[in-house]
């Protein structure tokens, strides 16, 4: 039993996004390096337009894209206070290091990514 846990929250590779909803604390603990998770709903418009852009970004930076549906994640969104959609933070080795809420340009997310991993 205990074999499966581990291998089912093992590191995800680097440039890869998955979507973990209620699983995110598992996934944070077992993840090394630059984490970003997205709390987004199908039914954001803004949400829809950040989504791609985040998934682009983390496949050229060294980082990991967590997805968390809000609607279907309660629990976990309560937990982190996600008032707002897009809600975007950033975490490495368990550690919140930053964040934003709204949309952004794609500069803007190579800027963040890349300030936040030489951290």
């Amino acid at each position: 039993m205990l074999r499966q846990f581990v291998r089912r929250f093992s590191q995800v590779p680097k440039g890869t996004t998955l979507e973990v909803g209620e699983k995110l604390p598992e996934y944070l603990k077992h993840q090394q390096g630059l984490v970003l998770v997205d709390f987004h709903a199908d039914w954001c418009g803004p949400c829809r337009f950040l989504g791609p852009m985040l998934e682009e970004t983390v496949k050229q930076a060294d980082a990991v894209l967590l997805k968390v549906n809000v609607d279907e994640s309660p629990k976990v969104s309560e937990h982190y206070q996600i008032a707002s959609l897009p809600t975007v933070m950033a975490f490495k080795n368990e550690t919140q290091l930053g964040g934003f809420i709204g949309s952004r340009d794609k500069k803007f997310l190579q800027t963040f990514v890349q300030d936040l991993a030489s951290k």
